[in-house]
Parts: C-alpha cells; structure tokens; sequence
C-alpha cells in the first residue's frame, strides 16, 4: 500500500503531468445544436433488483455498509466542487488495467450525485469491449451506445431511467449485438455528436471508460471529455502503470485517483461506526486528491 501512495505522490505532484487539471478547459466550440429541447428524462423507466443492487456493492442505493457509502459521498464532494470550479460537465473515469473497479465506482458516484439534490446525472458506458454498467445495476438493455453510434438506434432509445432514482439516465454499451471496432466507433462524428447533445441537458455526465492501457479506446474518448478520474487498485496497480497513465492522460486535466479494494479502515474511523464497518473495507474509496 505504502508504494501505491508514494507513486500516486510522485505521479500527482509532477507539474509535466496531471498538474494541468487545474488550467480552465478548453472552449467546447458548440454551435447550436438541433437537439436544444432533448431531455435527459426522455428514455424508458426500467426496474431493478434489489438483490442485484447488494451483491453488485452498489451501496448508494441499497442504503448497506455507511462507512463505505460516507467515503463515495465525499468523493462526490471533491469531484462536484472541482467540476464547478473549472465549469467542467463531462467527466472520464478509468483504470490503467481492467477489474480495478472502474464500473462501481462509476456507478456508486453518479448515484450520490443523483441522490442529493436535483441535479440529474447521465452515466454512459462506453466500455464497449467489456460492458458491464447495465449488468451491475441488474437492469435488461435492448439498445445500447454501441447500436447508436452504428446508426441502427437514436439516442432515446438508448436512455434508461432506473425507477428506483429518478435523477439518473444511463446509457448502457451495448444491447443484444456486441460492438465491433470499439475504437473507431468511439472516434467516430456520431459519438462527438452523442456528448454535444448530452452537454445541453444540463446534466452532469460521468463515461465509464475502457482501462488506458488495454487499447487506444480512452485516446478516441478523451478529446471529448472534460477531465478524468484514476481509479487504483491496491495491491495490483503497479508504479509503472501509474506513471503510463499519467503520461497518456497529461494533456486531459487529470483530476485525481481513487484508492480502491483498501485492506483497511483507519482506527480512528471504526468506533464511530459501530459495527458493519470491518467485513466491508476491502471496497473502501478514498480519494488522494
């Protein structure tokens, strides 16, 4: 663990890297678009499993494990306050290699997002590789991002509302046909189209991307987000991959790293949870920035 912090230190603090987060971004260059009265609330309402919700770990709605819910509700804090300050509104989230926990912790922020105030939220899955988002949230996807950006779908027939949070859209990778040439789908006008017209919703939109280092899926993306989140997994990510990640993001406004899987919650912080904090804290997020 303590070489895992120490290269998230030395990654962080190195001014040729994720130091130009704090620069503004770029003007987005919008012309007027002709979905101005799309609405994020247009897609079907869709019904989860409460089962799925708890074994999946999505504790922002299966309301288990405060501890762990408390530390998504600070990231939540953290990620809103940079994204306000910078005007920011499209947010990547990724992992250097797959099953870090990219996906959940995706999933378990938009939802604390979308539960705290009006404020709605859009969730795209944009891992068109290995898709994962709708299966987590336990919910049955006819038509996904992959069907839209090959012209066989529009983009409401795309949208899921998960009933149980109203403020929440999602956008599921792919529907009963896997994608082909993710890459070039991802690169393609359609998809720069896709995240133009979900910026006038309003919403805050969170694309739960490919792992970097697995293909040059999140080099298609990253031009159209407005900055990124690294999720890291302890014990598995190792200082080489985060020093390759921190050069393949350095010019798209790294915000930050979430330490996921930790083996341990600080003493301190046990007792005022009681119990049901220790049997849990292996899923533990926490922020380095």
């Amino acid at each position: 663990m303590d070489h895992l912090r120490k290269a998230l230190e030395k990654v962080e603090s190195n001014s040729t890297t994720v130091r130009d987060w704090m620069q503004p971004a770029a003007p987005n260059g919008l012309s007027p678009s002709a979905h101005q009265d799309f609405k994020a609330e247009s897609g079907r309402v869709v019904t989860t499993d409460a089962n799925t919700l708890s074994v999946n770990r999505l504790v922002a709605l299966s309301n288990e494990s405060p501890a762990i819910l408390d530390r998504y509700r600070l990231l939540r804090t953290r990620v809103q306050q940079v994204l306000k300050a910078q005007n920011w509104r499209v947010l990547g989230i990724t992992s250097s290699a797959p099953e870090a926990g990219k996906t959940l912790t995706t999933l378990n922020l938009g939802i604390t997002i979308a539960l705290a105030d009006t404020q709605r939220v859009i969730i795209v899955d944009a891992d068109l590789r290995k898709p994962s988002v709708a299966q987590t949230m336990g919910m049955s996807a006819e038509l996904g991002l992959a069907d839209y950006l090959n012209g066989e779908a529009e983009l409401v027939d795309i949208m899921y509302q998960p009933a149980i949070c109203p403020n929440l859209t999602i956008l599921p990778a792919s529907g009963l046909t896997p994608a082909a040439h993710p890459s070039e789908l991802l690169a393609s006008a359609r998809f720069d189209n896709l995240i133009k017209t979900l910026r006038t919703t309003g919403a805050i939109i969170l694309v739960d991307t490919p792992p970097l280092l697995v293909g040059d899926d999140v080099l298609a993306i990253a031009p159209r987000m407005d900055c990124f989140l690294l999720v890291v997994e302890e014990g598995k990510t190792t200082v080489q991959e985060l020093k390759d990640a921190a050069r393949l993001l350095h010019d798209h406004h790294l915000i930050g790293s979430v330490l996921n899987k930790s083996s341990q919650v600080p003493k301190r912080f046990q007792s005022y949870y009681a119990t049901g904090a220790t049997g849990t804290t292996g899923d533990i997020q926490e922020a380095t920035r």
